[in-house]
């Protein structure tokens, strides 16, 4: 299957190095599963949506699924 991944934060350098943002993934995966093939540490994503919807790492999206990882946010 195919799927649009997009990474903010920290996490984007991570999906910007593959050199552009659809992947093609077995359709067994999780989105933890997508993150470890883009070699990002699961710890770094804090929030995952996938059409909009927040979802866990667990979540199994669909073709044509659009996934967004976010890093936690810090500072003060």
């Amino acid at each position: 299957m195919k799927v649009m991944v997009k990474g903010f934060g920290a996490v984007r350098k991570y999906v910007e190095e593959k050199g552009n943002n659809i992947f093609e993934v077995d359709d067994s995966f999780s989105v933890r599963d997508i993150i470890k093939h883009l070699k990002i540490n699961p710890d770094l994503v804090a929030l995952v949506t996938v059409n909009g919807d927040r979802v866990s790492k667990d979540f199994h999206p669909r073709d044509g699924d659009e996934i967004f990882l976010l890093n936690m946010v810090s500072g003060g």
